[in-house]
């Protein structure tokens, strides 16, 4: 209901349905953000309002869609669309299938990340691997994230920030760009970004191959060649 805030219908129902947007405990809440910019604003236009946890659903991490519901030209409600962020996992698992220490994935700007990460860095001083899977700066800013067999769900209350330099490179410039990256146990990684703008809001988009992974490739392809050009 769009004078009132109370959500009036949901698919599936759950412990929101027939809560308040504008008093209680989802007031502050992302999807209470996302329903008055719709509800204020008179263009019409979606609203993306970015990941946060929302308590309704366990606390998952979602984003939210709101859109205008117009009776005869009247705005009378607003419509909100939950996206987890498992959905994002797909499209990048689908579009991208990567192997050995690869992977694709996708920054907010405030630097936490915003897709499953199974990656873990090494520690600057010693090499070794921490379960935070919080990439830290290396030659400044230079790091490579390896992959580990935990998951990372994003906003774990792990303290987690992807501020590397690929991701400062989009935020800060909002070019995309890439280059061979190299951690502290001296692994290399090449490394493209480029920034993805969702409804207004910027995203970065991140793919990392190991050096090792790459080559074998290309070195593969090389013999396959010289096979043919050799019969």
């Amino acid at each position: 209901d769009g004078e009132r805030g109370d959500i009036v219908y949901s698919v599936n129902r759950g412990i929101d349905f027939g809560a308040s947007l504008v008093e209680g405990p989802l007031a502050d809440s992302a999807a209470a953000r996302a329903y008055r910019q719709v509800w204020e604003e008179d263009d019409g236009r979606l609203v993306f309002e970015d990941v946060a946890p929302y308590y309704p659903i366990r606390d998952e991490p979602v984003c939210f869609v709101g859109a205008p519901v117009l009776m005869q030209g009247r705005k009378v409600g607003v419509a909100l669309f939950v996206l987890t962020l498992d959905r994002f996992d797909a499209v990048l698992n689908t579009s991208a299938p990567l192997e050995g220490n690869s992977a694709m994935y996708l920054v907010g700007p405030d630097y936490r990340p915003r897709s499953r990460l199974d990656l873990l860095r090494a520690t600057q001083a010693e090499g070794e691997t921490s379960e935070a899977g919080v990439a830290i700066d290396i030659e400044p800013g230079r790091a490579v994230l390896r992959r580990s067999g935990r998951p990372h769900r994003p906003h774990e209350d792990d303290g987690t920030r992807l501020d590397t330099e690929p991701a400062r490179t989009v935020f800060h410039l909002g070019t995309m760009g890439n280059g061979i990256y190299k951690g502290p146990s001296g692994e290399e990684a090449f490394v493209a970004y480029a920034p993805v703008d969702v409804l207004g809001v910027t995203w970065a988009l991140i793919a990392q191959v190991d050096t090792k992974t790459a080559f074998a490739a290309v070195g593969k392809m090389q013999e396959s060649s010289a096979f043919y050009i050799n019969r």
